[in-house]
Formats: structure tokens, sequence, C-alpha cells
């Protein structure tokens, strides 16, 4: 939940078990224990938000890419083609003709 509430900020593992009031060690291996790592969850977690934004429209691609706090453009659109096939731009139109 922290994660999908995570504003202009990618909160690491070592912040999530402080917040959770673990150490970072305990959060992995109970991760681990439900068949995924941290960074698996953060990603996915990242381009579910991504497709929330795209298809409520809105925001400029920028504005998303900043919102989920990409370092620039370039590797949002990299990470939206990684997980959904097709640029940020793509996955928007294509989600309005839908």
């Amino acid at each position: 939940m922290v994660l999908m509430e995570a504003e202009n900020c990618q909160p690491r593992l070592g912040e999530l078990a402080s917040i959770l009031n673990i150490t970072a060690r305990t959060l992995d291996r109970y991760l681990r224990k439900e068949g995924c790592t941290f960074r698996e969850l953060a990603v996915n977690i990242r381009n579910v938000r991504a497709c929330a934004l795209l298809r409520q429209g809105g925001y400029a691609i920028s504005q998303i890419a900043y919102r989920l706090d990409y370092s620039d453009l370039a590797n949002f659109s990299h990470a939206c083609k990684a997980a959904n096939g097709c640029s940020p731009s793509a996955f928007a139109a294509q989600d309005r003709q839908a």
C-alpha cells in the first residue's frame, strides 16, 4: 500500500522496512516467502500506477514520469515498453480506443 501511495518518490527496501518497523532483511524474507522480490513488487506496482494514470488521461506523459519518480522520460518510456509492449503514448491511445 505504501508503494501504491508514494508520490514523487520510489521508497527503497530499507525505507519501507523502517515504516513497517522491521529490518530490511526480514521484509526481504517475507516477500521471498510470498514468491517475489522487493524489486519485482516495486516495478509491478509502479507499472500499475503508470497504467492507471495513462488511462485516466489529463496528465502529460512527462508529468506521469515525474509523479512516479522516474529519472527521465526515456526511462519511463523504456519501463512502459518492457512491461506493456508499447510506449506510454501508444498505451494511452490504445486504451482510449478500447
